[in-house]
């Protein structure tokens, strides 16, 4: 029953993008990724799909060679892997319609997607939508504001309070997902599944899946999506929003994309650590990235590490796979490191880097 929702819902986004009703769909995810039932979708409805090989799949200029070769007129990607190929696609002379699903678009990827659609009069998507409400449970076509648009077909979408109250137009709730395409919850988890999937108090007999986003209904009636409800930190007794601070950093210039996040110190603290993906900052620039945040936010929220690399490990869904981002180089300071010149100097420095778990403490470096 999910599925064919589904099916049904594909349809209506291609229609909106004014795509052919026989194009053929570029399948470019796993196939144990929820996303992947569109390619399955597209084969029920008679299309051509094309696969992608691995290797292609992270290529973004032969993802483009396959759009041009098969004359396909749509693109179904995360806004991760979007972020990479939208700059070969732009230097070819293909017009084609976008479909952005999987994870929250930054406002600089939304600027430049916005650019290309503009230029070559092409329509694009923001798509929504958790696995355990098979695949999409919103979209909608992107004019000059950045939404998820409405429910789907056979979706009911609903903004509630902490106390399963609806809440008014432009008031920050939690999204709760019912509807056909509701999951019967997590294999042999049952504790997990009582937690996610409660009772709705709108419809005797119904379940609505508690998707802890957070959003707000724009008074033309599309969802905003706000972030989510449980990436706030707890750092020396302060609460942190990772979101706040990746705002702050993504105004650097040389910063393509961040990520902010926890880790446990070697005494069992929370600290945080930036991952900024960028071709040139090194460790050496993280004084510019400092000076950014004291600008804007207070000291707690200062990063304990910075972490410079090429880009994000993805998951086959294409998103970050935070599992394998690099454990951090943790120090006392960023800075130019000055060894200890004294048995005095020698001594403390050695009690730092075990007290703090650290390979490495210079004598001009701050504790703080």
């Amino acid at each position: 029953r999910s599925v064919v929702s589904f099916g049904v819902e594909l349809e209506a986004q291609l229609s909106d993008l004014e795509v052919s009703a026989y194009s053929p769909w570029l399948w470019l995810t796993n196939y144990v990724f929820d996303a992947s039932l569109k390619g399955v979708m597209s084969l029920c409805h008679g299309r051509t799909v094309v696969l992608a090989s691995d290797e292609q799949s992270k290529d973004p200029s032969a993802i483009v060679s396959l759009l041009g070769m098969y004359e396909i007129e749509v693109l179904n990607t995360t806004p991760l892997l979007m972020q990479a190929v939208l700059e070969p696609l732009a230097q070819s002379e293909l017009a084609v319609n976008l479909i952005l699903s999987g994870d929250q678009i930054s406002e600089e990827l939304f600027t430049r997607v916005s650019q290309y659609s503009d230029t070559r009069d092409v329509r694009w998507i923001n798509a929504y939508g958790p696995t355990e409400a098979t695949v999409n449970s919103s979209y909608g076509v992107i004019d000059d504001v950045l939404h998820i648009g409405r429910g789907t077909a056979n979706t009911k979408l609903y903004v509630l309070s902490d106390a399963l109250v609806e809440c008014p137009i432009g008031t920050v709730g939690e999204l709760y997902i019912g509807g056909a395409g509701v999951a019967r919850g997590y294999l042999n988890r049952d504790e997990l599944t009582a937690e996610k999937f409660v009772d709705s108090p709108y419809e005797a007999g119904q379940r609505l899946y508690c998707t802890g986003d957070m959003v707000r209904w724009r008074s033309e009636g599309q969802l905003e999506f706000i972030g989510r409800k449980d990436r706030q930190l707890k750092i020396r007794g302060y609460r942190v929003e990772p979101d706040e601070i990746e705002r702050v950093l993504l105004q650097h210039p040389d910063v393509s994309d961040v990520l902010v996040c926890s880790f446990t110190g070697a005494m069992g603290e929370q600290q945080l650590v930036a991952y900024i993906v960028s071709e040139l900052l090194t460790t050496e620039d993280s004084d510019g990235l400092e000076y950014l945040i004291e600008e804007s936010l207070p000291d707690y929220m200062m990063p304990a590490a910075f972490e410079m690399m090429s880009s994000f490990p993805l998951t086959a869904g294409g998103k970050v796979n935070v599992r394998e981002l690099p454990t951090p180089s943790m120090g006392a300071g960023q800075h130019e490191y000055v060894a200890p010149r004294t048995d005095t100097e020698r001594v403390l420095c050695t009690i730092w880097q075990e007290v703090l778990g650290i390979e490495q403490v210079g004598v001009t470096d701050n504790f703080f």
